[in-house]
């Protein structure tokens, strides 16, 4: 039986080389409401309506952490846009490979429309996903989405009578009907067959590749008081940290990650690179 959640929970941990670990999913009928950050990416499946990926706090940094880890960064700060930018990428190849792995679910391939991944509180959550039936799946992730596509997604989980019946009714009643884990596990998937129609899912590095970063040299630095702060003037000369002559810093979203020295190609400023940092000094550099 074709399954899109569990395709979608199989290739979000693959693209995290099995760090993302997510369980049996069962129907919820509202998110959690507390303190902390969530992430969300909207999409649309043609006809079938739209909805959200809702990501907590705890699996969107892990998501984060494993995608950028070629990079040795992590997440601090889900707002980094490197980081929802990578976040968007994974969920965004994930929902168009599920898509396309269960075809038989949907009776056909639909298009699919993948927004930006945003972060939201949990107050401001609710508001976004208010009106729409939710499935959560243990280990922090919801899709939060239309009746019909409920239906199309649940499917198989429930009988198809406790389906119809809910469809008329409140979310708060549909909350009421009970999964068997059993059954759950005892789902089996098909092998795919080379003659389908599916897409590759892409290795963590090529999933990166169209991701945008910021590139800054630092020429260097200096501390001053502020009394010498509010000093300076036109034509102040500032003393930097460094010797005339010694390589640059050449950052990546304000982390190290090279050294260099300054030249002019035409009339425009540039940095040949000289030395790449090794990953555990880039780790101890103090931005």
């Amino acid at each position: 039986m074709s399954d899109f959640i569990g395709s979608l929970k199989r290739l979000l941990s693959e693209v995290t080389n099995g760090a993302v670990k997510l369980g049996n999913f069962y129907k919820s009928d509202s998110l959690p409401s507390g303190q902390g950050e969530f992430v969300i990416v909207d999409f649309e499946l043609d006809d079938f309506g739209e909805g959200f990926i809702v990501l907590s706090e705890e699996l969107s940094k892990t998501l984060g952490n494993e995608m950028l880890k070629i990079f040795q960064l992590t997440v601090d700060n889900l707002n980094d846009d490197l980081v929802l930018s990578t976040i968007g990428e994974a969920i965004n190849q994930s929902i168009n490979g599920a898509v396309q792995e269960n075809s038989e679910q949907f009776g056909t391939i639909p298009s699919v429309s993948v927004g930006a991944a945003q972060v939201v509180t949990g107050g401001a959550l609710q508001e976004k996903v208010g009106g729409l039936s939710c499935i959560e799946v243990e280990g922090g992730l919801w899709l939060c989405v239309s009746n019909k596509l409920f239906s199309v997604l649940m499917m198989g989980h429930v009988d198809r009578s406790e389906v119809a019946e809910s469809s008329g009714t409140s979310a708060t009643e549909r909350s009421d009907v009970a999964l068997d884990s059993d059954n759950i596990e005892q789902v089996t998937f098909p092998q795919l067959k080379p003659e389908s129609i599916t897409q590759p899912l892409p290795r963590n590095l090529e999933l990166l590749l169209d991701v945008k970063v910021n590139v800054s040299v630092e020429l260097g630095r200096s501390r001053v008081s502020i009394k010498d702060l509010l000093s300076l003037g036109a034509g102040s000369i500032i003393t930097l940290d460094k010797l005339a002559g010694e390589p640059v810093d050449i950052l990546v979203n304000g982390k190290p990650v090279a050294k260099g020295e300054v030249v002019v190609i035409d009339e425009s400023f540039g940095v040949r690179i000289l030395d790449i940092i090794a990953p555990k000094e880039r780790l101890k550099a103090e931005i």
